[in-house]
């Protein structure tokens, strides 16, 4: 999770021999007695299928979003302009925009809309979702932490859960030191968004309406209306985010209120340093484990399978990652950037056309190395000095 300052916050590690069902539902339900009783829950993680039979198991009535860079790399070759629409759908607040460009996705690219549709727009929609996302449309979180251990997983179970402890330890010291200077009622994150909220709703025209805490926010042919009330706006910014949109700063400053009212207690500064306020035990030494008495039962060690080859320590890399390197990708079959041989769709033509011919974007010496042989005795394309007729007949004369 994050804290109000967008700062990673551990909760809870776990190691289990294999990601499966039953070592997903371990975590999550060592993970449920931990947290309690939590409304509004959100869970995020990628589309392994263990996760989310452990989430349905184990969480039932808390919503899971999926990650949004994993769905976006699976559609990296359905192209860019798709990728676009995804992401406007994706990331959209309001329903009505939501559907919008999800009716322009499925007349450019059927299937991925298809595919978006059974997977389920709650899963990875920030409008469709049942709980707030806030901010968290990716699992980047558990990747980046996941990252800082990587070097300490070959160490033994009881020295990588120390290397996690001193990182997390390291972490609270520092963020606690660093709370400790803020002179602000609110984080440094919620300041700078807060700020461009209410730069951006000075110029909005505000109305009142025959209720008190109801107000009409004029944004040029469109009006918002804020509810200050039950902190609502149509954009639904202000109910997604608890932070006050530029519509719900307009009205907040026409009605002569204070906007930090109006601003949830998760981004204040007293909540972020109350979170970094306890200490981070340690693990005991092997001399101080408590020796089970005679006669208990022995907990073996799990039988693992070990594959074969050396373990992969970095992950692999696949869509938009790939697609990114310094080397081109250029099809021989149509010369097209981007993919090879084997994907490549496009129509290639037949008749008078020169097939060998290149695009004008090659560069030369691509399209020189492409160029058939021709034979060195004839002049020929269709075989080489060796098979020449013409040579072979000089010979027998």
């Amino acid at each position: 999770m994050k804290d109000g300052n967008e700062q990673i916050l551990p909760i809870a590690i776990g190691l289990g021999p294999i990601e499966n069902d039953d070592s997903w539902k371990w975590f999550l339900s060592r993970l449920d007695i931990t947290l309690g009783e939590i409304e509004d829950l959100l869970i995020v993680s990628d589309q392994h299928q263990s996760i989310q039979n452990a989430v349905t198991a184990v969480f039932p009535r808390a919503a899971h979003g999926l990650h949004y860079y994993h769905l976006q790399n699976k559609m990296a070759k359905r192209g860019a302009h798709v990728i676009a629409m995804f992401k406007e759908a994706a990331y959209a607040y309001r329903t009505d925009v939501f559907q919008r460009h999800m009716s322009a996705l499925e007349l450019v690219s059927t299937p991925a809309y298809q595919k978006l549709c059974r997977i389920g727009p709650e899963h990875w929609s920030r409008s469709q979702c049942p709980a707030r996302r806030f901010s968290f449309m990716t699992s980047n979180a558990a990747e980046s932490l996941n990252a800082r251990l990587l070097w300490a997983r070959r160490l033994h179970i009881c020295s990588m859960l120390e290397v996690f402890r001193r990182i997390v330890e390291e972490w609270f010291v520092e963020r606690r030191a660093t709370t400790q200077s803020w002179d602000h009622v609110l984080t440094p994150e919620a300041v700078n968004k807060l700020s461009k909220n209410v730069e951006h709703g000075r110029c909005f025209p505000v109305r009142c309406t025959t209720l008190a805490h109801l107000w009409k926010v004029e944004v040029g042919r469109e009006s918002f209306m804020v509810d200050l009330q039950h902190r609502t706006c149509d954009c639904r910014e202000f109910e997604l985010d608890l932070i006050p949109c530029s519509h719900a700063a307009a009205a907040i400053r026409f009605s002569g209120r204070h906007i930090y009212d109006f601003v949830d207690r998760c981004y204040k500064t007293e909540t972020v340093v109350s979170m970094y306020d306890s200490v981070i035990m340690g693990l005991p030494s092997s001399k101080e484990w408590i020796s089970l008495p005679y006669g208990s039962p022995i907990v073996l060690a799990p039988v693992i399978k070990k594959q074969a080859g050396r373990p992969r320590m970095s992950r692999a890399r696949g869509g938009i990652e790939a697609s990114s390197s310094s080397r081109r990708q250029v099809c021989t079959r149509c010369h097209g950037p981007g993919h090879n041989r084997r994907v490549c769709t496009a129509q290639i033509p037949i008749g008078d056309v020169d097939l060998n011919a290149p695009p004008e974007d090659v560069p030369m010496e691509s399209a020189r190395r492409r160029a058939p042989k021709k034979c060195s005795v004839c002049g020929e394309t269709t075989h080489t000095r060796p098979r020449c007729p013409t040579r072979q007949t000089t010979d027998l004369d």
